[in-house]
């Protein structure tokens, strides 16, 4: 088992340093099942449900939710709302708790932008689907 131990970074607190380290368990462990509903591919709008992949946290749509599980005992929901196209200003709501894809704990909820969520908080993530098309986000 691969468990993801971090570096402190920069602002953050050693008391929350410490508590991610000690509760992330191997990401192999972690199954999960995602949903987008509201998406665009091919220059079409779909508004079937459909199931994701494990490639991500989240996936981009109008609605999206992930249910994780390690064990068949659930340990995390998360969820975003986009209502906006936009790359620049602030588009979508990603919120969530419990053990991430990776294995690791979190809290999370941010109103962020294309272009924020592009940077990352710890470096770049590449490859993501602008506006409401579908892919990864």
């Amino acid at each position: 088992m691969t468990r993801i131990v971090e570096q402190q970074h920069p602002g953050e607190p050693t008391w929350l340093w410490r508590l991610g380290n000690a509760t992330a368990i191997g990401g192999e462990r972690v199954r999960s099942i995602g949903i987008a509903w509201g998406f665009r591919e091919n220059g079409r709008w779909r508004w079937r449900p459909r199931i994701t992949g494990q490639q991500s946290l989240f996936f981009n749509a109008v609605v999206f939710v992930r249910l994780t599980w390690v064990d068949f005992m659930p340990v995390g929901f998360f969820a975003s709302v986009r209502w906006s196209p936009s790359s620049t200003a602030k588009a979508l709501l990603q919120t969530g708790i419990g053990w991430k894809l990776n294995g690791r704990l979190a809290v999370l909820f941010r109103i962020q932008s294309d272009q924020s969520s592009a940077a990352g908080v710890t470096g770049p993530n590449s490859g993501q689907a602008p506006g409401f098309e579908y892919g990864t986000h």
